[in-house]
């Protein structure tokens, strides 16, 4: 069964997460990552060798969302910020928006 986890960065919905997760859950995770973002994300994808990264999405809004976004595979931009898809454009092959 697939499962949405919300705020799935912080810890509330990062326990959550492991415990779906080691339940034989698939979890969808989404998180705004206004806390931390891409320390937050390295520590998570660190944490968990049998994640690739490439097989990861992240979402942004904004430029500054940029580092972390370049950790996985997916990223996504979102929002109206065109120096976001513009310099991931650069840095990255799959970019959705």
């Amino acid at each position: 069964m697939k499962v949405l986890v919300t705020g799935a960065a912080g810890y509330i919905g990062s326990v959550t997460t492991e415990t779906l997760l080691g339940a034989g859950y698939e979890v969808v995770a989404l998180d705004n990552l206004e806390g931390g973002k891409r320390a937050a994300v390295q520590r998570k994808l660190e944490s968990r060798p049998d994640v690739d990264p490439r097989d990861c999405w992240a979402y942004g809004d904004h430029v500054s969302d940029l580092p972390m976004m370049e950790l996985v595979g997916h990223p996504v931009a979102v929002g109206e910020d065109k120096e976001l898809r513009e310099r991931l454009a650069e840095r990255v092959k799959d970019v959705r928006a």
